[in-house]
């Protein structure tokens, strides 16, 4: 969550995990930034509604692979709290 805060300036995250497919004996964790100018409706579980929309409201996937890098790189340079 730290790391995602300092890499794209959101105030709060949101961490969703999921690990219930007997199919698919693994986790999956989300972390998911939380903007302050985010409308009503799409804070908490209403976030979800994000999914499935229109390219042309989605972060290219030139930029979220630069926001994987630095999200990355912040882990790696321990900005995590101990």
């Amino acid at each position: 969550s730290v790391a995602l805060r300092d890499t794209v300036g959101c105030p709060k995250t949101y961490a969703v995990q999921f690990a219930e497919s007997a199919s698919h004996q693994h986790v999956h964790v989300h972390v998911i930034p939380r903007y302050a100018d985010q409308p009503p409706e799409e804070k908490g579980p209403g976030i979800f509604s994000r999914l499935g929309v229109d390219a042309d409201e989605c972060v290219s996937h030139q930029r979220m692979d630069e926001i994987a890098v630095r999200v990355r790189a912040a882990l790696f340079r321990g900005t995590m709290p101990q």
